[in-house]
Order: structure tokens, then sequence, then C-alpha cells
């Protein structure tokens, strides 16, 4: 017996699971509480994107990039003179609830096309993670908490900005960005 097609919902791989495998719910409203307080944070400009899949390095739950300017470019002039804009600086975020063994894998995959990759989880998970913290620092990767309810970002390690291990996936990935705009 065949099992019936499943009809695609879109592009995004989480969308096009069946609906009992699906149960993001948490994890779709702990994403959204974390950028809306990530933005208000910023005072830089730059381009956010959700669920940014880089063929060949996952899905970044959250893709943050800023770049610097004389004449204080906007994203059209990204999207237009992408090479009269400087210092492009690409930081990818995963978010996870509980796995954090997993959540730091696949951040610091996101690694080879970002200049800076950051796990964030919730304040109860930073507990158990603290025996782990030199694995953070080993890897570059950043350790943020962030608690939904009071919508405030714990930084406990940030890594500075560096160069992405594969410059041509960095160059693709912001390619795929400005195709986004």
């Amino acid at each position: 017996m065949v099992a019936p097609a499943h009809k695609l919902r879109g592009l995004n791989p989480r969308r096009n699971l069946p609906l009992q495998f699906r149960g993001r719910e948490f994890e779709a409203a702990f994403l959204r509480s974390f950028q809306n307080a990530y933005l208000v944070s910023l005072k830089k400009r730059g381009v956010v994107c959700r669920d940014f899949a880089l063929e060949g390095y996952g899905i970044a739950d959250l893709i943050w990039l800023s770049w610097q300017h004389q004449d204080g470019a906007t994203a059209l002039k990204l999207r237009q003179t992408p090479s009269r804009i400087h210092r492009k600086r690409l930081t990818a975020f995963e978010l996870k609830l509980s796995d954090w063994r997993k959540g730091l894998m696949q951040a610091y995959r996101y690694g080879y096309f970002a200049n800076r990759t950051i796990l964030v989880v919730p304040p109860e998970l930073v507990i158990a993670i603290q025996k782990n913290f030199e694995s953070f620092q080993d890897m570059n990767v950043g350790l943020w908490s962030f608690d939904p309810k009071m919508g405030k970002i714990v930084k406990h390690f940030t890594p500075k900005f560096h160069k992405p291990r594969n410059e041509q996936a960095h160059n693709k990935a912001i390619e795929h960005l400005r195709s986004l705009l």
C-alpha cells in the first residue's frame, strides 16, 4: 500500500512536515520574541531573515546582516551596489529550547558562511551548559540566553567577528540575502 502524497506548503522544510511532526509552536514563539528583542537592542542598519537556508550548511533560525558605508547605505543600496558597501558582517543564530548540543553543532556549521554564530537558549538551560562552557569558546560559538517573559537577552559569551571558514559560502549567503530584498 502506498502512502498518499503530501502536499507541499512552501519552500520552508519545517512547513512541509506532516502536522503531527510539526510541534514547533513553542520554538516559533521563542524565535519571534527573541527577534523582536534583538532588533530593538540594535543601533545599526541591517537586514534580518528567519529560517535562512544555505545549501550544505543547514537552516539558521535567524540571520542578521549589518554593514558600514560612509553615506548611510540602505537595504536598497545593498541590493543595487553591493561592491560599494563596506564591512559586511553576517551573524547567524540558532535557537534551542532543549537540545543545546545539537544547537552547538548547528551554530558551528554556520561559521562556514557567517562572521559570528550564536546559540540562544532559555535561561534555565544555561545551568546545564555551564560545565561545557569551554566548548563554546573553543568552537568560537556564542552563548546567549533569552527570557521571553521578560524580553531580556543575557550575553554569556559573544565571539568577536571573524572571517568565515569558507569565503565562497559567505559570498553565496550575502548574494542569497540580496536576492531576498
